[in-house]
């Protein structure tokens, strides 16, 4: 995306070049064959073949080190995302089997309403996560026009879009949605919904302690996917 105006510039020229100095020889020679060096024009032109392999080794050689550090650092956001993936399906996981339930097996209504809540911000923080680091195709839902379309579909309620307008934007939206649901679980422990269990809030906290640090790190890989070395 960034390169293919520049490099097909030079596929014109280097075409244009070629054409005009078959048209502009008396001798021919086939396509793709190599050209006559006695021909004035190419004897010239020689000195740029020499130029241009030079070149070519250390293209190859930076490109080939680029290329390896490119690969090294889509890994790192490759195994981020997934540890992100997992955190989410732990906290997901843990909640869902402290709910309550009745004697048939189904969720108590207490307990539904906050798996509601739970499911719900979980979409929120993955949303405006991802919102947060890829700019290019999703930062419009972390502005307020985008949040405001957000509310209008139906996918927060008007007092979560409140908060969410009312923050500091340095905190952002994700940890507004993480600490909206280990308030919304801990609250689902003191009205019935979820049973209450000391060592199950300390695993809860730890899994979103650990889902925050993870996807904070993002940041750290965007900004230092470069070493120092290679710039």
């Amino acid at each position: 995306q960034r390169s293919y105006k520049v490099a097909l510039f030079q596929m014109i020229i280097t075409a244009s070049i070629g054409i005009f100095v078959r048209r502009s020889s008396s001798v021919k020679w086939p396509i793709g064959s190599v050209p006559d060096q006695s021909n004035l024009i190419i004897s010239k032109m020689i000195a740029f073949s020499k130029h241009w392999h030079y070149l070519q080794g250390i293209t190859t050689f930076i490109l080939t080190f680029f290329l390896s550090q490119a690969y090294s650092h889509w890994r790192e956001m490759y195994s981020a995302a997934r540890k992100i993936q997992g955190r989410l399906n732990d906290i997901n996981f843990l909640l869902t089997s402290i709910a309550k339930r009745n004697e048939n097996g189904d969720y108590t209504p207490e307990a539904e309403r906050v798996l509601d809540n739970v499911s719900s911000y979980t979409r929120l923080f993955h949303a405006f996560l991802w919102s947060k680091f890829a700019t290019k195709n999703f930062g419009m839902l972390g502005s307020a026009r985008g949040q405001s379309r957000m509310l209008s579909r139906g996918l927060m309620t008007q007092a979560e879009f409140n908060a969410l307008q009312a923050i500091d934007q340095t905190a952002g939206a994700p940890n507004a949605c993480l600490q909206w649901l280990a308030i919304r679980a801990l609250k689902g422990m003191e009205d019935g919904g979820l049973k209450h269990d000391v060592s199950i809030i300390h695993v809860l906290f730890s899994k979103i302690c650990e889902l925050r640090g993870t996807y904070a790190g993002i940041g750290d890989i965007i900004a230092g996917r470069m070493p120092l070395a290679y710039t």
